[in-house]
């Protein structure tokens, strides 16, 4: 009997001692640094076709929730101005099949020294079904530092292709409408290939255009590959 008992409590103990060590394993952080050939945003460079380093945190709350913040180098704004702060937190949930993310993003140029201010505030709207990937977003506030560009709206669909031996193509095309400024409205398009080389580490090729033209609008290719953890 008292064998029994000592084996009772031996499988109680060591089930509690799993349960604790996997809750210790399921942590609601993620982290992620990477280094990208060009730091592209809406298909626009925004270090002269420079190399970037970025990284950011992710933390997923209860209920859906989530906030993290992300940086990068950048050199477009002016001199003095060689970092991109991104915080922003949001919810996600399911309707019928569908899965949706609505949520607050503002970026932030800590650096920056210019009679205008290039901090963005925007909203946003994503839903995502199987493969495909739509998403809505509209700023606050001016566009980046472009006056009377409260409003503007991006509009972006992607769709990610398993096509084999790990590899994963993404097309995408969007759309950015900037507030009473024709002549910067534009379109980019795309294409992105990615795979994971080990665990954790991802690979990524992705050709990469708009419809503007200028020295500074050039098409390209840009190669990178991130860590998260």
């Amino acid at each position: 009997m008292r064998l029994k008992k000592t084996l009772l409590i031996s499988l109680l103990l060591g089930s509690i001692a799993s349960q604790y060590a996997q809750a210790e394993v399921a942590s609601p952080f993620a982290f992620n640094v990477g280094v990208v050939s060009d730091y592209r945003y809406r298909g626009l460079t925004q270090t002269n076709y420079k190399p970037a380093v970025q990284g950011g945190v992710d933390v997923t709350l209860s209920g859906g929730f989530y906030a993290g913040i992300w940086g990068s180098r950048i050199t477009w704004l002016n001199p003095e101005a060689h970092l991109e702060l991104d915080y922003y937190g949001g919810y996600k949930f399911s309707v019928n099949g569908v899965d949706l993310d609505v949520g607050f993003l503002r970026y932030v140029y800590p650096q920056d020294t210019g009679t205008t201010n290039a901090n963005t505030d925007e909203m946003y709207m994503a839903g995502t079904y199987k493969s495909l990937t739509i998403k809505f977003s509209q700023s606050n506030t001016n566009l980046f530092a472009v006056a009377g560009s409260k409003s503007s709206r991006y509009i972006d669909v992607s769709y990610g292709m398993d096509v084999g031996s790990g590899w994963t193509l993404t097309p995408h095309v969007g759309s950015q409408i900037v507030n009473n400024n024709k002549d910067l409205s534009y379109q980019d398009v795309s294409l992105t290939a990615s795979k994971e080389l080990a665990p954790g580490v991802t690979f990524s090729a992705s050709t990469i255009s708009t419809t503007l033209s200028g020295s500074t609008y050039n098409p390209g290719m840009v190669l990178g590959v991130k860590y998260a953890f």
